[in-house]
Formats: structure tokens, C-alpha cells, sequence
């Protein structure tokens, strides 16, 4: 996987390193909200500069 990331840092000329690239990573998480029954998953901000960064991972499209 560290590979793929690397790859993917090049090819897109990202202009991060793989440990900041990690570094902004660990700071995205989705929150769960109730209410009533119902579930609503929502991700937490972030920048449109970070949001750039992620786009070749399509990482705001991931859930566990």
C-alpha cells in the first residue's frame, strides 16, 4: 500500500511527502449523527487545499 501511495504521489506531482501526506490523513475521520432512528455520516472539514491533496486517493469517498 505504501507503495501505491508513493506512486500516486508522483504521478499526480503532488508536492507533499508520503509522512505529511499521512500527518494530514490521520486528521480526517466521518462522524455518525442519530437521530430518531436514522443514521447521517458526515465527514469532517477540511481545507480545499487538503480536499486537492486526497483527490487521487478518492479518500472522501472511503467507509469502514
Amino acid at each position: 500500500m505504501i507503495t501505491t501511495i508513493l506512486w500516486k504521489i508522483e504521478k499526480f506531482n503532488i508536492g507533499i511527502g508520503y509522512e505529511s501526506l499521512m500527518g494530514k490523513a490521520s486528521k480526517i475521520f466521518e462522524v455518525e449523527l442519530s437521530s430518531k432512528g436514522s443514521k447521517l455520516y458526515r465527514w469532517t472539514h477540511i481545507s480545499n487545499e487538503d480536499e486537492k491533496l486526497f483527490k487521487p486517493f478518492n479518500i472522501l469517498s472511503v467507509r469502514c
